[in-house]
């Protein structure tokens, strides 16, 4: 009797742990939305893993833009799904970006939600095409410019909105990061994970940065954190068969770690926190560094003629 009942605490435990990593009870629950049909989303990386499956989601809307490198991938994709679109962006090259934002504008008349998703993790260090670490050109410098780019394209309306995909990972970064040395593009000893952390904490702040910029607007950001999700940034890591169930019990699939992205993205902008940092559906804080990374960053991208 006590083996049974112990059989069966545990693997109620087991089945709850499991819920509460796929996302808690907000994987389940439906929330108010608003309404997508008059609507333009640009959701960057979206050509597969977590951005893809965001796009399917938020396909009822008028128009939506997944962008990326590899056409290949996406192009057998978008025969189901007729106003889903794809453009190449490349966030390697701010070159690319600065391109991808003029022929935008000239596709487009306005934008109203923009998901920030693309991302990378890398193990051996590797630069941009202009030179910066790719962590954090990739995944903070590039979303910048194409966010600050972007900016007049955007209508002042009551549920426009920037969203940043970051990570948990961000919590793990140094206490005190100069990130001049980045901007500057100083030699950094490499440590892949701590890399990682630090261009996600850079996204916690252009985070609270845009949303102080944008304060006078009706136009809100957020960030958030999607889950550690089986995508091929987790793929990249060879584990060992043994570790397979536990990756599977620890891990979220793509459409789970899309739901974060997608309740942010449809959520009514008066029901959310603006400049907050999200994990599954809920807002854990916000985290400022008072502009100081944001004020730097313009300075850099005008300095390279990015922007004036």
């Amino acid at each position: 009797m006590n083996k049974l009942l112990a059989l069966s605490i545990g693997s109620i435990s087991l089945i709850a742990g499991k819920l509460k990593i796929m996302g808690g009870i907000n994987y389940f629950r439906k929330h108010q939305q608003i309404t997508l049909n008059d609507k333009t989303i640009l959701i960057t990386g979206g050509t597969d893993g977590i951005g893809w499956e965001t796009a399917k989601k938020l396909s009822k809307a008028k128009s939506v833009i997944v962008a990326g490198r590899n056409v290949e991938r996406i192009k057998s994709q978008l025969f189901n799904y007729t106003n889903i679109q794809y453009m190449y962006l490349d966030l390697n090259d701010l070159n690319n970006v600065q391109q991808f934002c003029q022929e935008f504008k000239k596709r487009h008349e306005k934008l109203d939600i923009l998901i920030n998703n693309a991302g990378v993790f890398n193990l051996e260090l590797k630069y941009t095409q202009q030179g910066f670490e790719q962590n954090f050109g990739v995944n903070y410098l590039s979303p910048f410019l194409l966010t600050y780019n972007l900016l007049d394209h955007i209508p002042n309306e009551y549920e426009s909105r920037i969203i940043f995909v970051a990570s948990r990972a961000h919590t793990d970064s140094p206490s005190q990061v100069d990130f001049n040395y980045y901007l500057n593009q100083e030699p950094i000893p490499y440590s892949c994970h701590k890399i990682y952390a630090i261009s996600k904490l850079a996204n916690i702040y252009e985070t609270s940065s845009f949303a102080n910029h944008l304060k006078d607007t009706n136009i809100k950001v957020y960030t958030l954190h999607p889950g550690v999700v089986r995508t091929h940034m987790l793929s990249q890591f060879k584990f060992n068969k043994f570790f397979t169930p536990m990756i599977w019990y620890f891990t979220k699939t793509p459409e789970q770690g899309s739901v974060t992205s997608t309740f942010l993205a449809t959520q009514p902008n008066n029901q959310l926190k603006n400049g907050y940092y999200y994990k599954d559906c809920y807002p854990k804080y916000l985290k400022s560094d008072n502009n100081i990374l944001f004020d730097n960053t313009i300075k850099v991208l005008q300095k390279l003629g990015y922007i004036k």
